[in-house]
C-alpha cells in the first residue's frame, strides 16, 4: 500500500491492506519495506511442501531486485538463523521470511535489517501459559484482561510482532528481546485467516509498506 502509513504503536492489524501484483522489477527508490504474499496451496513438483515452495518463491523475488545480468543467487544463515545474501555480496538487500503451512511471506527492504512473521488463527488452549515465558508485564496483564473469545487473537497479535522484531535483529524468540524503540513496526492481515507483522530497524518512526502478491509468471 505504496504511500500509507500505520504508526508504531500496537493497534488492530488492518483488515484489507492493497495487495498489488508483484512487479518485475520493484522501484529501488522506495524507503519502506516491500511484503510478498505467496500463498498455497503448494505446487505438486514443490520440493519439500510449504517450506520448499517458499524458499523456491523468495529467491525469485531477491532476483528481481537484483541487476537483471545477475543469474546465481546465495543465500546463507547467519548465527541466529538469520538469512542473508552472500552473493552477489554489495546488493545491499536486506530480507526476511516467514511462513505457515498454507502462506509464506518475503520481506524485502534496502540498507536497514528487516524481519517478518506470519500465523494463521487457531485455537491456543493456554496461550498466557506461553505468553508469561515472553512477553512483558503489561502484555500479560492485557492478555490476562481480554475475554476468552478473543485471548487466542491478541496472543497471535502480540507473538508475531515480538517474532518480527527479533527476526530482525537476527535472535530467536527466547533470546533477549530487542529494544521495540529502535525499530518501527506494521501489523496487518494478509488474509481473513492470518495475522502478520513486519519490522525494519531504524528510528522507530512510521513505517511505509507495499503489498504484493506473488506470481513467478510475471518475471
Amino acid at each position: 500500500m505504496g504511500g500509507r502509513r500505520w504508526e508504531n504503536r500496537l493497534t488492530p492489524a488492518p483488515d484489507n491492506p492493497q495487495w498489488l501484483p508483484g512487479p518485475a522489477r520493484p522501484t529501488e527508490a522506495f524507503a519502506g519495506v516491500d511484503v510478498w504474499r505467496v500463498a498455497g496451496p503448494v505446487p505438486r513438483d514443490a520440493a519439500g511442501g510449504m517450506r520448499g515452495h517458499a524458499a523456491a518463491a523468495l529467491r525469485e523475488i531477491l532476483r528481481r531486485y537484483l541487476p537483471a545480468d545477475v543469474d546465481d543467487i546465495e543465500i546463507q544463515r547467519q548465527p541466529g538463523g538469520k538469512p542473508r545474501l552472500r552473493r552477489p555480496a554489495a546488493a545491499g538487500i536486506e530480507f526476511n521470511l516467514s511462513h505457515c503451512a498454507d502462506l509464506a511471506l518475503v520481506a524485502v527492504g534496502h540498507g536497514d535489517a528487516v524481519g517478518v512473521d506470519v500465523e494463521r488463527q487457531r485455537r491456543i488452549d493456554d496461550p498466557l501459559r506461553l505468553a508469561r515465558r515472553v512477553f512483558p508485564a503489561d502484555q500479560l496483564a492485557r492478555l490476562a484482561d481480554t475475554a476468552d473469545s478473543r485471548r487466542a487473537a491478541l496472543f497471535l497479535e502480540l507473538w508475531t510482532r515480538l517474532e518480527a522484531r527479533q527476526k530482525t535483529a537476527g535472535r530467536g524468540i527466547f533470546a533477549p528481546p530487542v529494544d521495540a524503540a529502535a525499530l518501527a513496526c506494521v501489523s496487518f492481515r494478509p488474509t481473513p485467516a492470518h495475522i502478520a507483522c513486519v519490522c525494519r530497524h531504524g528510528d522507530g518512526k512510521a513505517l511505509a509498506v507495499r503489498f504484493y502478491d506473488f506470481d513467478p509468471q510475471a518475471s
